[in-house]
């Protein structure tokens, strides 16, 4: 009984309270939330407009540096300028121009430098992908100098072919020539014989006999 009791005046409690907060949510709660997406929406599209006005403002000045020190392979985008609230509101953003301003300055002294270096015309094919001077000598150095070291590894290669077909052909010179086997269709006969001769004939008798293919034991 105490239990039901209880029940009856949850609900006899909660029952306005739960009507007052359907009211409150229809025409309060939920129209403020809504009013206040439509607010936060409209305060975006103006900022982005106000942004986008500034960033359009920083393009055409960095077209204009870059035209007046005849840079014509940089990108706006490569300067690393982030346009922000606080600097699209200023009717001049002079931090951002400066910064601007600094970064085609840079590129201007890195390509007189090049300008004047062994290999200029490589290393600037590197530097205008990079925008790094340091990043595209060292490239172009390592470059060469691992072609250098091909060209060295190669010289050596062909050296030492060059001692291998030397060595081949001494030896060649010195080895007996080849003794060809009789002809198949030829008789071999084996005969016995003293000979008569001084040393010098001997060895001339059996260099014709090698020479001729004739085999002696």
């Amino acid at each position: 009984t105490l239990e039901e009791q209880r029940k009856e005046v949850k609900r006899a409690v909660l029952g306005p309270y739960e009507q007052f907060e359907a009211v409150y949510k229809e025409y309060v709660s939920n129209a403020y939330k809504r009013a206040d997406a439509a607010l936060k929406g409209k305060v975006d599209d103006t900022e982005r407009e106000i942004k986008q006005r500034c960033e359009d403002g920083l393009r055409e000045y960095f077209a204009e540096l870059c035209a007046a020190e005849r840079i014509d392979f940089a990108r706006f985008e490569q300067s690393g300028v982030k346009v922000d609230m606080a600097s699209a509101k200023q009717k001049t953003p002079k931090k951002l121009r400066e910064q601007l301003a600094d970064f085609v300055a840079g590129i201007a002294r890195s390509v007189e430098v090049i300008s004047g270096m062994d290999d200029a015309e490589e290393i600037m094919v590197e530097f205008k992908r990079t925008l790094d001077a340091p990043v595209a000598i060292s490239t172009v150095q390592e470059r060469h100098r691992r072609i250098e070291a091909e060209k060295e590894a190669q010289a050596l290669r062909e050296a030492q072919r060059a001692r291998e077909a030397e060595a081949v052909a001494r030896v060649e010179a010195v080895a007996p020539p080849a003794i060809e086997p009789p002809a198949e269709s030829e008789k071999v006969y084996r005969c016995s014989f003293s000979v008569v001769a001084t040393k010098a004939q001997l060895k001339k008798l059996k260099d014709f006999m090698i020479q001729e293919g004739i085999r002696y034991e």
